[in-house]
């Protein structure tokens, strides 16, 4: 005989609908989690088996105790006496049984599921309150259980839809069997506030956010899992591309639709992404386009330099319209690919010029002694910058103006008794 334990529910009496006695109700008993039929005892020696279903007298009460073997864990299913539903009970085992294996997290839903879609499935009634928002749920699709988090439950025309957030794979027509998780994601047994549900190798890891790109280059796609179902402002991927930028790039996500992978430049202006093959970076959506969290591809040249500066050049993926930029931006720079040029031979004392170059240009001209007093001055662009006398009596000053002339402007070097020793710019 058995070892039998006393059952901690449907001893007492149980309730109509109305609040009255279930007189004739029905209570089945199954091995939990399935609908396979077992015994169930009478009385405390395990040696005489009860009905099942046990059948409740007019009290509602059953006419013999219910005893459960040791051991094991039952699910138990309350109909009237017309066989209606009232209520099911999954994992129910005996009082003070110490020798039940630990109960399962996952609840058997007792009605059958109704494959709707790759991500939602519908039961009948309203059931909003079993299948509410952030409960997990486990389906069984193909043999295979696939496992997810509510994103929706909408009860509509006497069934609930219930949408689901995978965490892999999808549903398929060969659901039928669902169950859900017994903690309240509104009020779970543990506090989570500020705590991060991954683990925190996941997070150091980016284990649910670093993935490599498919497709070809300046085409590409991402299957990120869990997968997500719409595009969020925000979403952030740490992504190795499998192949190098192209002139414009476009990623789609879980099949969602493409979207452009742009970044910034120095200005803060959004332009056209550059990476290149097996370059690991994050992509943030921002409502509009996938953002590349990578400096501008662009080699600069140190402002240390000898000999003569050059532009910069591009490099395997560079961006060409940052490589003008750029170039725009040094190559307008005074010393910027200039060199210093005697230029005496065509220079004239009070003679106007032009600077055309197409940049700032630097003047040095010397004036030796005269032995007696001279005069220089220096006009650039209307303006006097130098106005000087010298040598005044004393045979042994000399005057060595030096000036920066900006682009398009005429200057002037004027020579008051006083011959030019050499004019040099740079230029």
């Amino acid at each position: 005989m058995p070892s039998v334990k006393i059952s901690p529910l449907f001893n007492d009496a149980q309730l109509d609908n109305n609040g009255l006695p279930l007189a004739g109700g029905l209570v089945n008993w199954y091995l939990a989690g399935t609908t396979t039929p077992v015994i169930v005892y009478s009385e405390s020696s395990g040696s005489i088996a009860n009905t099942n279903p046990v059948v409740l007298n007019t009290r509602g009460e059953p006419s013999n105790p219910i005893w459960l073997q040791a051991g094991s864990v039952y699910k138990a299913v309350l109909n009237d006496s017309l066989g209606n539903l009232i209520r099911t009970v999954d994992n129910i085992s005996g009082v003070n049984d110490t020798s039940v294996p630990i109960i399962s997290e996952w609840v058997l839903y007792s009605g059958a599921a109704t494959y709707i879609s790759g991500s939602s499935f519908s039961v009948a009634g309203d059931t909003t309150a079993t299948f509410d928002t952030n409960r997990r749920v486990k389906a069984t699709v193909s043999g295979t259980d696939r496992y997810g988090t509510i994103s929706g439950s909408v009860f509509s025309l006497g069934v609930t839809t219930v949408t689901l957030v995978l965490d892999s794979g999808v549903l398929d027509a060969s659901l039928a069997t669902v169950y859900y998780g017994f903690l309240d994601p509104a009020h779970p047994s543990f506090d989570s506030t500020g705590v991060n549900t991954n683990t925190q190798a996941g997070v150091q890891k980016q284990s649910w956010t670093a993935f490599t790109t498919g497709g070809a280059s300046g085409v590409y796609t991402l299957t990120p899992s869990p997968v997500i179902t719409v595009y969020v402002a925000g979403e952030r991927f740490n992504v190795t591309f499998n192949a190098a930028s192209a002139a414009t790039n476009t990623i789609n996500v879980n099949g969602l639709g493409d979207k452009s992978i742009k970044q910034y430049d120095y200005s803060g202006t959004k332009i056209a992404s550059s990476f290149a093959l097996n370059q690991v970076s994050d992509i943030v959506y921002d409502g509009t386009d996938f953002v590349l969290l990578n400096e501008l591809p662009v080699s600069f040249v140190s402002p240390v330099f000898t000999g003569v500066p050059t532009a910069p050049t591009a490099t395997s993926g560079t961006n060409t319209t940052q490589i003008a930029t750029t170039a725009n931006v040094y190559g307008s720079s005074l010393g910027w690919g200039q060199t210093w040029q005697n230029v005496k031979s065509s220079r004239v004392s009070g003679t106007s010029y032009t600077n055309s170059t197409g940049k700032p240009i630097m003047v040095a001209v010397a004036f030796p002694d005269t032995g007696g007093t001279a005069s220089v001055t220096v006009v650039v662009g209307g303006v006097t910058l130098i106005n000087l006398n010298y040598d005044i009596g004393s045979g042994s000053a000399i005057a060595f103006p030096v000036f920066i002339v900006p682009n398009g402007t005429v200057y002037t070097v004027t020579a008051g008794g006083a011959t030019i020793s050499f004019w040099s710019e740079l230029r």
